[in-house]
C-alpha cells in the first residue's frame, strides 16, 4: 500500500497585473499572491511531487474542472482523498477476511444431514461398544470374584469339617462319651456307627461271606452283632437303612456242634423267648432239629416289622451277604 504524506508549501510566484481592458469589478493594481499546494507522494520507495496550484486562482490550468485527460501527469492528493484511500483499503480487508470466514464456514457445513446422522451414530456404536467393554470386564471380575468367594467357602467348610472331627477325636479321647447328647453317634462311636446302650452299631453296604464279614468287624474293633434282648432288636430294626427286608451276618453258628446254635461269646441261643423266629430251612430234613451239615451260619432277615433267622454256609462265596457289627464303647 502506499504511504501518503502531505507537505504543503506556499510559493510567491509572481504578481498577476489588473489591466483596463479586464472584465470585472473592483479590480486594482494591487499585487496579489498565488498560492500553490506541494504534495509530496512516496510510494515504492519512489516519491513523486505533484505541484497543484491554488484553486482559488480560476485562470489556472489545473484547477478542479480543467483537467485534460490526455494528460498522463499524477493526479493530485489532497488530505482528505488519503484519508478516503486508507479507509477504503482497511474496508477491502475488512471484506476479505469476512469473505475467507464464510468460505470456511461454507465448507465446513458442506455435511450433509444424512452424514451428520450417520457420524452420531457411529459415535453412539462406538460409545456403546466402549461401555459394552467396560461392563463385559466388570462382569469377569466378578465372576472372578465369585469363583474366589466359592473356593473360599469351600476352604471354610473344610477347615470348618476338619475342626469339627478334630473336636470329636478329642472329646473321645478325654472320654466325654455322654449318651444324651444329640449328636451321641458322633462323639460315642466312629463314622458310620449308630449308638445303643453302651454299644456301637454299623450295617454294611458291601457283601462278603459270614467269615469274611467276621474279619471285617474284628479290624474294625468290633465282631458281629450278638443279640441279647428284645430292646436291642427292636433298636436294630429302627437303625437298619432302607425300608425293604434284608439279610445281614450275625454272630450265630453252631460249627461246634451241629444244632447247637450258640453267639460268639459262648451263650446257647434261648428258644424261650417269643422274639426269636427260626423258621425251617429251605433243605431242612425235619425231625429232631436236623439241619444240613455245613450249614453252619446264621444270618437274620430283618426289616422295620420283621425278623427271621436262617442258616447258611460259612464261607461259600454263592453266598455272599451284609453283615452287622458291634462294638462296645470305651469311653
Amino acid at each position: 500500500m502506499a504511504a501518503i504524506y502531505s507537505n504543503v508549501k506556499f510559493k510567491n510566484k509572481g504578481v498577476r497585473e489588473t489591466g483596463d481592458g479586464e472584465s470585472g469589478e473592483g479590480s486594482s493594481n494591487t499585487n496579489d499572491e498565488i498560492i500553490y499546494s506541494e504534495v509530496r507522494i512516496v510510494q515504492s520507495d519512489k516519491t513523486v511531487v505533484v505541484t497543484t496550484p491554488n484553486a482559488a486562482d480560476p485562470s489556472h490550468p489545473n484547477r478542479p474542472g480543467s483537467h485534460d485527460p490526455a494528460d498522463s501527469s499524477p493526479e493530485a492528493v489532497t488530505p482528505a482523498l488519503a484519508k478516503q484511500r486508507l479507509l477504503l483499503c482497511c474496508l477491502c480487508a475488512v471484506l476479505f477476511a469476512a469473505g475467507l470466514i464464510v468460505t470456511v464456514l461454507y465448507v465446513l457445513g458442506k455435511i450433509s444431514p444424512e452424514e451428520k446422522f450417520v457420524s452420531e451414530k457411529v459415535k453412539i456404536i462406538e460409545q456403546l461398544q466402549t461401555e459394552n467393554t467396560n461392563l463385559n470386564t466388570t462382569l469377569e471380575e466378578k465372576g472372578k470374584i465369585i469363583d474366589q468367594l466359592q473356593t473360599e467357602n469351600t476352604n471354610l467348610n473344610t477347615t470348618l469339617k476338619e475342626r469339627d472331627d478334630k473336636i470329636k477325636q478329642l472329646e473321645k479321647e478325654k472320654g466325654t462319651c455322654d449318651p444324651k447328647s444329640q449328636n451321641v453317634d458322633e462323639i460315642c462311636c466312629a463314622v458310620g456307627w449308630k449308638y445303643f446302650s453302651g454299644k456301637c452299631y454299623f450295617f454294611s453296604g458291601d457283601t462278603k461271606t459270614w467269615i469274611a464279614s467276621r474279619d471285617e468287624c474284628l479290624a474294625a474293633g468290633g465282631d458281629l452283632v450278638i443279640i441279647s434282648s428284645l430292646e436291642e432288636l427292636d433298636f436294630l430294626k429302627r437303625s437298619k437303612p432302607g425300608s425293604g427286608r434284608e439279610h445281614y451276618w450275625i454272630g450265630l453258628s453252631d460249627a461246634v456242634k451241629e444244632g447247637d446254635w450258640r453267639w460268639l461269646d459262648g451263650t446257647k441261643l434261648n428258644n424261650t423267648p417269643r422274639y426269636w423266629k427260626v423258621p425251617e430251612p429251605d433243605n431242612w430234613k425235619g425231625g429232631n432239629n436236623e439241619y444240613p451239615e455245613g450249614e453252619n451260619c446264621s444270618d437274620m432277615e430283618i426289616s422295620s416289622s420283621h425278623f427271621s433267622l436262617y442258616d447258611r454256609l460259612c464261607d461259600e462265596q454263592i453266598v455272599n451277604l451284609k453283615r452287622v457289627c458291634e462294638a462296645k464303647v470305651s469311653k
